[in-house]
């Protein structure tokens, strides 16, 4: 069995994780993370018209302005 492990953070706290049984469900939930810190932190309209939409440019823009860090891992349990 594959689970997908998100850790995530803003910037100045400390990890968090979510555990997720699909790659989908995994960059979903690292996409709608970053995508509502932006909003909060700049507005919704502007993070919308800059076109940052896919979870690469979320994650590279988020990491680069220091906000947020976020990792997916990929992890296989032992089947019994």
């Amino acid at each position: 069995m594959t689970i997908y492990v998100v850790q995530y953070k803003r910037s100045g706290e400390d990890y968090q994780a979510a555990i997720f049984a699909t790659k989908e469900e995994a960059e979903g939930n690292a996409r709608r993370f970053l995508y509502t810190l932006l909003c909060d932190h700049y507005g919704k309209a502007l993070v919308t018209l800059s076109g940052m939409q896919s979870l690469a440019c979320l994650k590279e823009f988020c990491s680069d302005t220091d906000l947020a860090y976020i990792e997916i891992t990929t992890h296989n349990l032992p089947q019994e």
